[in-house]
């Protein structure tokens, strides 16, 4: 698959000090990148580079295999192509509506076209009926979202978000997030920086952790996509490889289930237990580390267990035995 960016030595520098060293960064076509990290990890350094915003004190960025120039000249190179939300949102003066249509505006559109893509990003994002509203008077929430509004109506193929979801209330947020995963399934390539893991893994595909300037690339393990189904109360989650699970949930719906890999537990044959998912798997790898081995299982979906390097050995796994997993429900986070 091609690489929507590749970036390779990048390095910058603020007072002197280096506030970011990424040796290699590739993000394919189509992927939904989760940038994760605290504040000041380095994560809007970075987004700001890839948006051709801000140029790179060493190193080269590539977007769709071209070589970006210095900013702001990458910035005039993306346009069209890539839209991005910073933070805290940056809105100019005027009305709502016309915050919206700038970028439209930039690109030529007539203004009927402009006011009426504008409006359908407005409604979409619940904020239709603040159009006429000066962008200046809003909540932080309410700005963070016209700037969403505003990246979205470009429909760019790919999409830079930074914490897009800062002071949002909570109503709004799921709007927003439900309007991320419809990105995801469109196949658009979208990078989102944030600090709260449970919106990263959501919906990420490929994710990246960051660390003071550094980058590191982590696997994305025992995150299942899927759905929750309800009855009677009870909560129920089929993942798209068919593996069935007992879940704690309030509503119905696409979703992401996480588990701990120390909270799945291994035996021979299935246990007597409060707990009701109960999978067979077979053992596709092992790896001691010191008094932790992860055992790598196939259960319909890849599943990795971290179990004491002492449970290990009186078991005897080794890859290719069948094993039965068992999970509490209260052990897995539902993730919507």
């Amino acid at each position: 698959m091609a690489n929507a960016y590749e970036a390779r030595d990048l390095v910058k520098r603020h007072g002197g000090a280096v506030v970011l060293d990424v040796p290699h960064l590739a993000i394919p076509e189509g992927c939904f990148c989760g940038l994760l990290g605290p504040n000041g990890a380095g994560k809007t350094t970075l987004i700001e580079i890839l948006a051709g915003l801000e140029s790179p004190d060493a190193g080269r960025v590539w977007f769709r295999g071209r070589a970006l120039p210095p900013a702001p000249r990458a910035a005039r190179l993306l346009a069209g192509k890539v839209a991005c939300v910073l933070q805290p949102a940056v809105l100019f003066r005027g009305s709502v509506v016309a915050n919206v249509e700038y970028g439209l505006r930039v690109l030529g559109l007539e203004r009927a076209e402009r006011r009426h893509r504008a409006m359908a990003a407005l409604e979409r994002l619940g904020l239709k009926d603040l159009a006429s509203r000066h962008a200046r008077e809003l909540s932080r929430g309410e700005a963070q979202r016209v700037a969403i509004a505003r990246a979205l109506v470009l429909g760019t193929d790919v999409l830079l978000l930074d914490e897009p979801l800062t002071a949002v209330d909570r109503a709004s947020r799921q709007r927003v997030v439900d309007i991320l995963r419809e990105l995801k399934q469109e196949g658009r390539t979208v990078v989102l920086a944030a600090h709260e893991a449970d919106l990263v893994l959501a919906l990420a595909d490929q994710l990246l952790v960051m660390r003071s300037g550094h980058l590191h690339q982590q696997e994305l393990a025992n995150v299942l996509s899927g759905v929750v189904e309800m009855s009677n109360g009870v909560a129920s989650f089929r993942s798209q490889g068919g593996l069935a699970l007992e879940v704690i949930a309030d509503h119905a719906g696409p979703a992401r289930v996480v588990a701990d890999p120390a909270a799945i537990i291994l035996s021979r044959e299935p246990i007597a237990s409060s707990a009701r998912n109960c999978c067979r798997a077979v053992v596709r790898g092992i790896a001691v580390s010191g008094p932790t081995t992860v055992v790598r299982l196939d259960a319909g979906e890849p599943l990795v267990a971290h179990i004491t390097t002492a449970t290990q050995r009186q078991m005897a796994l080794s890859p290719g035995d069948v094993v039965y997993a068992t999970i509490k429900a209260s052990a897995l986070r539902v993730l919507g």
